[in-house]
């Protein structure tokens, strides 16, 4: 190839130019003016762009948490980050965060972070002053600028849009069987497919049932999406396509859509809480993102377990009912938010749900449960709640018997201990860091870092006095370190949660008459930490008060319930232990907040709502049946002369045949109401809604109590298609779901299984009346489950295979359109040296040609672009790797053997070209393409081309009489063909026995049954021994015919060492004719 120079243009010579200031009053005031005006941005941009590129905070943090920064360096709200690598980047920070806070909520020490304070108090003062005067002067100019110059119109210069992930891609297609070539066996076998769908009627007259399923089988790049696309669009029809791996991402285990209002059970790295669901997810999302599943791990929420029973109605994989067992922990692998513009209110007996109408909860009916939709829900409909009340026949009894289904808790037979101090430890991180700051850092910029005052600091450093929390010494009580979890515990905890708080000790606060309430207070707190009262005493207000001068014993307390009656909570380890200390908790709380009525009735209240919340879903799990009431109290009520304002007032109600510490007997124990659906009303909404992806049985409890929630997976790609029917829904990639049930160590209840379970109830679902047709694309069919390929599925199954000649012609002729080409281009050439070429392969060495030639400053595609690109597609890339003269000898000598003993072996294919270029990890190569495309292929064929893969080795021994690793390749190969001719093939004195291993394949090569090889030692040897006689006899022809050829071989090389490569007519013109 002819070098271009490149030519330089040269820049045009400055010419001088003369600059006249005009100096006068209104110049110089219209300059301050500018000036101040831009000032504080070039300030900023300055400060921004010194040499640093902006960062996300998220990114940052992972950076600092994969420990890529060396150093960060914190000026107010702008981290400056000094990465390993050497590069320097920043981020920004809310004014309202601390460095230390957001290195908290990463679960990163700080201790282990390297960062400093930049002490930025000067610049602050002189930023304050500029930041009164800068406003007034602008204002002085603005009125200026307003009187003097005529105003323009303001243009938008920016539109802010968001882009929102495709589901479908639905519509009419525009491809046709004339835009897909290669594939006309194929194309035959759907053009009856187009027919059902364009005529229906016509089936269905005679009675034949129309196809639900064609699934499209063959390798990668053969056209099986472009083929399902021109179906559609010959029966011109909606067209609804997603990849397997998108039902996964996106659709799989996408709950009944609640309100963020709703409350969920979270159990992670944080502890359990019960929280609304939009506190928990939209931490995973960005401000204004939507419609993606978030993946998350480590997070667990309340699910179910299905019961094993022999109900008919349950055995089948495919059934959505099934016998609830037990609430219990599941695995939650995503998160979910959208947004709508209507929802359903779900009015009960004992609440209200508002969820979308679109998706499922879980209705009860006759001892099993199963999901319906919220948008068919009718009065009556029993809602799954808990604690839930199963009546079944018991076979010893004789009788119909109530069981109560609830939580199954774990008994707790190891003692388990709180700590007591219960150290603060971001309190502590502050104080170490302010003591190893000294005098390094101003007192004034600490304290705005860590959020405490400068004379807190100042007094830390000063060693006057240490954080109280921290400090033991102070503490004159005789405290625990160590705290029992004990029912004593939990009642006192209960008595704290109702009339307690912590204000610089602990107090607990009863009515005077419940002297009984006093002494059991005072004697649990000395039974469990060992202190006595500082203080009791009678109040003015009838009050009773027990006082404990302990800062410390107030901190334990509030660590574990809150503080103040808006605050209180349940302790967070009272939702893994058992009923009986769950009951000491609620007894506690129940007899300082509550009272039993008259009819049995057990009521607490509280201004708390997360607090009677978490009561409810304890009861529920415990097995108690509540109710929770709310109320709005109006202010003005006077008692002892003094006004009450208005508060919200929230009640758990606990009935009496369910009332735990109800003392006579109850005669019916199970009659409690239960969640009977009242009415169903469609409202509009405007903003976001919510799900947990991915859960375990497809379900989750939520609500003010808990109730079952499903997971509805594939229904709307399903009830679209539906909807806009005669159409096509296409999966491709079907393997990525649809592989084979209980194989593996997934287990049952993998979410695979269950989206694939959901597309076979779907299809099963499809009428005659639907007319929809699923298309679904894979090249792995061995992998699919039988029950997708069985009659009513997928009826139709398409094979295609890799083009033949005529078929690559006609697929080189479809996308060379709109390409220019030059004059003389052999396209039967190009079809005959890419066999073995998908469509998708044809295509993209039209690609590559043009990109070439674009490269090369050429005006169209000429051959020897095609030639390049045939071969970097599938070879890879040409390397400029320096190499030495040996090594260059030796890949010559190596290729040159391999075209040699090709060509002079009457059965082997003609070489279409040599290379010694180095492409991928091979230092060279000869390409050998078949004259045409054949299926079979003979022994003599065989042993000849085992000759020719050995021809290089037996070059590199006769010329350098030396041996290296270039042939391991060859060898391996070699090898594999030979082993095949002896075990598989019969091919050798042992007969047409096959030695190797057995099976029995199904439809597109599924695997039924499978047995390794069962020949003894002695019969292996014998295997061997042959795999090595066909090898050593092709390694002898192979030498046979280099030393009979020398001088040939020789002058292929220097021809190949003087072009790199040589195409066929060069090479035939050293060797001749084949």
């Amino acid at each position: 190839m002819k070098e271009k120079k490149k030519k330089e243009k040269e820049l045009p010579k400055g010419k001088g130019v003369q600059v006249k200031i005009r100096i006068n009053l209104r110049s110089i005031l219209l300059g301050i003016f500018l000036l101040l005006f831009i000032l504080p941005a070039i300030l900023s941009f300055i400060d921004l762009k010194g040499g640093e590129s902006k960062v996300e905070l998220s990114q940052a943090l992972s950076d600092l948490k994969a420990e890529k920064i060396k150093k960060v360096t914190i000026q107010e709200d702008k981290l400056l980050l000094d990465y390993k690598d050497g590069g320097l980047k920043y981020t920004t920070k809310e004014p309202t965060d601390s460095f230390i806070s957001l290195l908290e909520k990463v679960s990163l020490d700080p201790t282990k972070v390297n960062y400093t304070i930049a002490d930025n108090s000067l610049i602050k003062a002189f930023g304050s002053v500029l930041g009164t005067v800068l406003p007034i002067a602008l204002m002085i100019g603005a009125f200026y600028f307003i009187f003097k110059l005529q105003s323009r119109g303001a243009q938008d210069i920016f539109s802010f849009g968001r882009s929102k992930a495709k589901l479908f891609a639905k519509g009419k297609q525009d491809t046709t069987f004339k835009d897909v070539a290669g594939v006309d066996d194929a194309k035959k076998e759907l053009e009856e497919v187009v027919d059902f769908l364009k005529n229906p009627a016509k089936y269905r007259k005679i009675g034949a049932r129309t196809p639900k399923g064609v699934l499209l089988f063959g390798p990668s790049g053969v056209g099986k999406t472009l083929l399902a696309r021109a179906v559609a669009g010959e029966a011109n029809v909606p067209f609804f396509s997603m990849a397997g791996s998108e039902f996964m991402e996106m659709l799989v285990g996408i709950g009944a859509s609640i309100t963020g209002d709703t409350l969920v059970l979270i159990k992670d790295g944080n502890g359990t809480r019960l929280i609304p669901i939009s506190e928990f997810v939209d931490q995973y999302y960005k401000k204004g993102a939507v419609d993606r599943v978030v993946k998350i791990n480590g997070v667990e929420t309340l699910g179910f377990e299905k019961k094993r029973t022999g109900f008919w109605g349950t055995k089948s994989k495919n059934s959505d009912k099934s016998v609830f067992e037990t609430s219990a922990w599941k695995g939650v692998s995503g998160v979910y938010r959208h947004k709508v513009n209507k929802i359903y209110e779900i009015y009960y007996l004992g609440g209200i749900l508002k969820t979308t109408g679109d998706h499922s909860v879980f209705v009860r009916n006759s001892g099993y449960i199963y999901p319906k939709r919220v948008d068919e829900l009718k009065k009556g409909d029993l809602l799954v709640e808990l604690p839930l009340n199963m009546r079944h026949w018991d076979y010893l009894k004789k009788k119909t018997v109530h069981e109560i289904k609830a939580h199954l808790f774990s008994k707790t037979e190891k003692k388990q201990y709180l700590d007591f101090w219960g150290e603060d430890k971001k309190l502590r991180e502050k104080y170490d860091y302010v003591i190893a700051h000294k005098g390094q850092v101003s007192q004034y910029a600490l304290a705005k870092e860590i959020g405490v005052s400068q004379a807190t600091v100042g007094n830390w450093q000063r060693g006057k006095y240490d954080p109280q929390s921290l400090s033991k010494k102070l503490v004159k009580m005789n405290l625990p370190d160590k705290v029992l979890v004990s029912k004593e515990l939990l009642k006192v905890l209960g008595f704290y949660t109702a009339e307690g708080r912590s204000n610089h000790g602990l107090h607990f606060v009863f009515g005077a008459h419940e002297t009984d309430l006093h002494k059991e207070c005072i004697d649990l707190v000395k039974k469990v930490f060992g202190v006595e009262p500082g203080k009791t005493y009678k109040t003015e207000d009838n009050a009773f008060r027990i006082t404990y001068h302990s800062a410390h014993l107030g901190r334990f307390f509030e660590r574990y319930c809150g503080t103040g009656s808006h605050n209180k909570r349940i302790p967070e380890f009272l939702w893994d232990l058992p009923r009986d200390y769950f009951l000491s908790f609620l007894e506690g709380y129940s007899q300082g907040d509550g009272y039993q009525t008259k009819t049995g009735k057990l009521v607490a209240s509280s201004v708390s709502k997360q607090l009677i919340s978490e009561l409810a879903w304890l009861c529920s799990l415990h097995g108690i049946k509540v109710g929770i009431k709310h109320e709005v109290i109006p202010g003005g009520r006077v008692i002892r002369n003094k006004p009450l304002p208005s508060c919200e007032v929230w009640s758990l109600i606990i009935g009496r045949t369910t009332n735990p510490f109800l003392k006579e007997k109850v005669e019916y124990p199970y009659r409690f109401k239960r969640a009977i659906v009242n009415k169903v009303v469609e409202k509009s909404y405007k903003g976001y809604v919510y799900d947990l992806c991915g859960v375990e049985n497809e379900a989750f409890f939520g609500g003010e109590k808990p109730v079952l929630f499903h997971n509805s997976r594939v229904r709307d790609l399903f009830s679209q298609a539906k909807a806009s029917a005669p159409s096509i829904i296409f999966i491709d990639e079907i393997d990525a779901i649809g592989r084979q049930r209980g194989r593996g160590l997934i287990g049952g209840h993998d979410e695979r299984e269950q989206t694939l379970n959901q597309i076979l109830v779907e299809m099963d679902g499809f009428t005659p009346n639907d007319n929809v047709l699923v298309m679904a694309a894979t090249n792995r069919g061995d992998l699919l489950d039988p029950a997708l390929l069985r009659p009513g599925r997928f009826d139709r199954r398409v094979t295609l295979d890799m083009p033949d000649k005529e078929g690559r012609l006609a697929i080189l002729t479809i996308h060379a359109k709109g390409k220019k080409f030059a004059k003389g281009i052999a396209w039967q050439k190009i079809a005959d040296r890419t066999v073995g070429f998908s469509g998708a392969d044809l295509e993209n060495v039209l690609n590559e040609a043009a990109i070439q030639a674009a490269r090369n400053g050429k005006d169209a595609i000429d051959m020897l672009d095609l030639e390049e690109s045939a071969t970097k597609v599938k070879l890879g890339p040409a390397k400029k790797k320096i190499q030495t003269e040996e090594d260059r000898n030796i890949t010559a000598y190596h290729e040159a053997g391999h075209a040699l003993v090709s060509h002079v072996l009457p059965k082997t294919d003609p070489v279409q070209r040599i290379s010694i270029v180095a492409r991928g990890m091979s230092l060279g190569h000869t390409e050998i393409s078949p004259n045409g495309d054949r299926t079979h292929e003979t022994k003599t064929r065989l042993i000849q081309a085992i000759t020719s893969m050995l021809g290089g080795r037996a070059a590199e021994q006769i010329v350098f009489n030396e041996l290296t690793a270039g042939a391991s390749n060859d060898i391996k190969v070699a090898t594999k063909y030979a082993k095949a001719m002896v075990v598989d093939f019969g091919m050798s004195p042992l007969g047409p026995v096959n030695l190797g291993s057995n099976s029995e394949m199904g439809d597109f090569g599924n695997l039924e049954w499978y047995e390794g090889p069962q020949i003894s030692p002695a019969m292996q040897e014998k295997v061997d021994n042959e795999v090595s006689k066909i090898i050593e006899f092709a390694y002898k022809e192979a030498a046979r015919i280099i030393k009979g050829n020398r001088k040939t071989l020789d002058a292929i090389v220097k021809k190949l060492l003087e072009k790199e490569t040589l195409d066929k007519d060069e090479f035939e013109k050293i060797v001749g004719k084949k």
